[in-house]
C-alpha cells in the first residue's frame, strides 16, 4: 500500500508537499483528485455548510453534459472526481437533510485514496517514490486525526 489517508492528511499540512503532490496529479491529468482530498481535509478541520456545498458543486455534483448545459466559464471551475454510485447517493442523502455533517465526504475521500493507491505504471511508481522521498510512513505515523477509523 503506497498511499494512505494519513499520508494525505500529513501532506496537506505543508505547502511544499501539497504543491508537489498537486503537480504530480497534473502530470497524469488527475489533479482534481488531490484538490478534492485537500478540500475535504480543510472542510473536516473547519466544517461549514458553505464549504460543504462548495465541495459538492465543484467536485461531486453532476451536471447534464448536453451542449450548452454548462458554459465554458463554469466548466473551468469544476473538477469532477470519479465516485461510485453508492458514495454519490450517500452524499446526496446527507445533503438533502441540510444538516452540517463533517463526515459527509469520508466515503468519497476513502474511495479516491484507494483509487490512487491502486495506480500502476509510471503514476503508481511516482506515488511510491513520493511516499519514500518524504518518509511519509514515519512522518505521518502520529498525525492521523481526521480519519481515525482508517488507521
Amino acid at each position: 500500500m503506497a498511499l494512505k489517508a494519513k499520508y494525505v492528511e500529513y501532506i496537506s499540512r505543508y505547502s511544499t508537499l501539497k504543491q508537489e503532490f498537486l503537480m504530480m496529479g497534473q502530470k497524469y491529468h488527475t489533479e482534481e483528485n488531490a484538490m478534492f482530498l485537500f478540500a475535504v481535509i480543510d472542510y473536516k478541520r473547519q466544517p461549514t455548510l458553505d464549504t460543504c456545498y462548495n465541495i459538492y458543486q465543484r467536485y461531486v455534483k453532476r451536471v447534464a453534459e448536453k451542449k450548452g448545459a454548462v458554459n465554458e466559464d463554469v466548466r473551468r471551475h469544476i473538477y469532477w472526481v470519479n465516485l461510485s454510485d453508492g458514495v454519490m447517493n450517500g452524499i446526496d442523502a446527507i445533503l438533502a437533510t441540510r444538516n452540517l455533517n463533517p463526515n459527509i465526504y469520508d466515503g468519497a475521500f476513502r474511495e479516491i485514496v484507494q483509487m490512487l493507491d491502486k495506480q500502476r505504471g509510471p503514476y503508481g511508481d511516482d506515488i511510491v517514490a513520493f511516499v519514500k522521498k518524504y518518509g511519509l510512513e514515519v512522518m505521518a505515523a502520529n498525525t492521523f486525526t481526521l480519519f481515525p477509523q482508517w488507521a
